[in-house]
């Protein structure tokens, strides 16, 4: 009976390690990697969740044939409409732009921009945006280093830094944006 136990915690948390997972910035390389990942943890809660539900182990408080139904059609709606967020957030969110790493630095950055919905021009809303995010260690995982209300001309390398121009800076203080490659730190000038 207990042997089920650590069974039924998987079937339970699952679904939300895949919500999390999916949520998580990765690296450009690795987001259909993401997705699969994602899906196939779907499909591994949902699997086991049918094999429980034909030898179910007694819960005390109610009926655990009905629980599991209920949880499982939870489970697949709650998975369509996170696939369907992810695939309107696709249209909309930020766009992969360039990646940004160097021989002989460890830093890689990788640039992103939001344009006018539909791009008819990218400036012409008025709302657009830019970033740049690096990865975080070893892991395929991002952090966001700077945003702006901004597009991002051609990065130029310049001995150990790299200085990309701020088109269509909303910001007029600011005209190019100065990334160290040895530390990582990003300065607006």
């Amino acid at each position: 009976m207990t042997r089920r136990n650590p069974l039924l915690i998987f079937i339970l948390i699952a679904p939300f390690l895949a919500i999390a997972l999916i949520n998580l910035p990765f690296i450009p390389s690795w987001q259909s990697a993401q997705g699969l990942i994602f899906f196939g943890i779907w499909l591994l809660a949902v699997g086991l969740g049918i094999l429980f539900l034909t030898q179910p182990q007694p819960l005390p408080i109610f009926k655990t044939k009905i629980f599991l139904m209920l949880y499982l059609l939870l489970s697949i709606g709650i998975l369509l409409l996170i696939l369907y967020i992810w695939a309107v957030s696709d249209i909309v969110d930020f766009k992969f732009k360039q990646i940004i790493q160097y021989p002989g630095y460890s830093k890689t950055f990788y640039l992103y921009e939001q344009t006018c919905f539909p791009p008819d021009t990218v400036t012409e809303c008025g709302d657009y945006h830019g970033k740049v995010n690096t990865k975080i260690g070893f892991l395929p995982i991002m952090t966001t280093k700077f945003q702006c209300r901004c597009l991002f001309g051609e990065p130029e390398h310049i001995d150990n830094k790299v200085v990309i121009p701020l088109e269509a800076n909303l910001d007029k203080a600011k005209s190019s944006l100065v990334i160290n490659l040895n530390t990582g730190e990003i300065i607006q000038k």
